[in-house]
This record gives C-alpha cells, structure tokens and sequence, in this order.
C-alpha cells in the first residue's frame, strides 16, 4: 500500500517537471521565433542579423 502510494507520487512530480519544462521551453521558443520572424521580414534593420542569417542559410 505504502509502495504504491509512494510510486503515485513519484509519478506525479514527474508529470508535474515535464510540464514544468514544456512551459519553459515554450516561453523561450515562442519569442524567439517571433524575433526570427520579424528579422526575416526586415533584414535591413541589422545588418550583422542579415549577415548572420546568410551565413546560415549558406552552410
């Protein structure tokens, strides 16, 4: 009883971290992609960006 208690729980707080880190992600993902977005659309605006996105798409 106290086993299966105890594995309920573990169980638990690994749903709960992997949400945790799923949040995470996606707040750091969203904007960022957003910010790409928007570099891609005015590429005169940073000319380094340009240059950087160039060298990207290059390799």
């Amino acid at each position: 009883m106290v086993g299966s208690k105890l594995l309920v729980a573990l169980r638990s707080v690994e749903v709960k971290r992997s949400l945790l880190v799923f949040q995470i992600v996606a707040i750091i993902t969203v904007p960022l992609g957003h910010f790409i977005q928007s570099a891609h659309r005015m590429p005169q605006a940073d000319p380094l960006m340009s240059f950087n996105f160039r060298l990207v798409a290059r390799k």
